[in-house]
């Protein structure tokens, strides 16, 4: 199962699959990608301490949707950074989110980082996809 979260800006592309959890329901790991037009790259997340990025999204939705927004940046990042995600909104219902992928925590280990441009009435579709598959089945 994949989910992907798509900027209306250019149709660059963050995804989420490959969820394992343990029998008893723990989040082990999951795959997080970015597609872009001139690049793809994707890398596993350890998933201990890493289980916030369905709040991260629903809180997002929820300031969007009963405040109009938030003022300066929210961000969530695994425990080991391998993914970090920083959003802002606008007036105007915009909501600019910048992804950075790490493929490791050594100096020498690769980044990337994409941003996204989503709309308001996007992010209530982001919650349900992430939290659908963050809730699949144990391995």
């Amino acid at each position: 199962m994949q989910t992907s979260i798509k900027s209306t800006h250019d149709g660059s592309e963050l995804t989420i699959s490959q969820v394992r959890k343990s029998t008893e329901g723990a989040l082990l790991s999951f795959v997080v990608g970015i597609k872009s037009t001139n690049l793809r790259c994707s890398t596993k997340v350890d998933g201990y301490m890493s289980d916030g990025l369905p709040a991260y999204f629903s809180e997002m939705n929820n300031l969007m949707t009963n405040f109009g927004g938030w003022e300066g940046t929210r961000s969530w990042s695994s425990l080991e950074g391998e993914l970090s995600i920083s959003s802002s909104a606008d007036s105007l219902g915009h909501v600019t989110t910048i992804a950075t992928l790490r493929s490791g925590h050594y100096e020498l280990d690769w980044s990337a980082e994409i941003g996204l441009q989503l709309e308001a009435g996007q992010l209530s579709g982001i919650v349900k996809d992430v939290r659908k598959i963050f809730e699949g089945s144990a391995t």
